[in-house]
């Protein structure tokens, strides 16, 4: 029998794992098996990893939640690690910077009263975007040089349980909002990705690709685990 936890249990199959894994996200439980495998050896892992999987949702449920956005006038805003408050302001045109401590949107002068709040809200997600986007290429251009590896192609997205991926054919996803995580954990999921293209797998190879760009990556991990929720507009 399969044992219960306070987050749901999803197990995925596909052809594309040779051994059993599992990832606990803020979403639920992942398990993802080699279709060969027969129900009764998945649940086996299972039960043989619950107290560990028991203590990693317990940390997940602990964590830190996203509070509710209001979008107005000193709300804090995060892009690589640091705070900022909204300054919002009706000009011209749109933009958003930072300026003086201050995430600065600008609106146009003509917006309505009732369409203030979506319009600032579609601008940060938009500067968000361009930002994570500028910034995860090029710091997966730098960091591919180090492990002598070449992606196939870069590609931002947005993900429900998980901050990125690598493709089969070497194709590098990454979901924006890490851009508003400290530039280490930026890093951090930037080469956990890249050394896929050596080891498409999580093996003590593949951890040792990783360490020897980031040695400090398990710092890196666990406060992406431990902020995640908080990672979101």
């Amino acid at each position: 029998m399969i044992p219960e936890f306070d987050l749901p249990l999803v197990i995925l199959r596909t052809n594309r794992k040779k051994t059993v894994s599992i990832e606990v996200t803020p979403l639920n439980v992942k398990v993802s098996a080699p279709k060969r495998l027969s129900n009764r050896v998945i649940t086996d892992f299972i039960t043989e990893r619950s107290r560990w999987i028991e203590k990693t949702v317990r940390l997940q449920l602990e964590q830190p939640k996203q509070k509710t956005r209001t979008w107005s006038d000193g709300e804090m805003f995060a892009y690589l690690g640091q705070d900022y408050p909204l300054r919002i302001k009706k000009e011209i045109r749109s933009v958003v910077d930072i300026d003086d401590g201050h995430l600065d949107v600008e609106i146009p002068r003509e917006t309505l009263k009732f369409e203030e709040k979506q319009t600032v809200k579609s601008l940060i997600a938009a500067w968000y975007k361009q930002k994570a986007s500028e910034t995860l290429i090029t710091r997966s251009f730098d960091w591919s040089k180090l492990l002598k590896v070449e992606p196939a192609s870069i590609r931002i997205k947005e993900y429900k349980s998980q901050w990125g991926s690598c493709s089969v054919s070497g194709i590098i996803s990454y979901d924006w909002r890490i851009i508003m995580a400290p530039i280490e954990v930026v890093d951090y999921l930037v080469v956990h990705e890249l050394a896929h293209l050596l080891e498409h797998n999580h093996s003590q190879k593949y951890w040792r690709h990783v360490e020897t760009i980031i040695p400090d990556f398990r710092e890196q991990q666990a406060w992406l685990k431990l902020n995640a929720r908080t990672l979101n507009i």
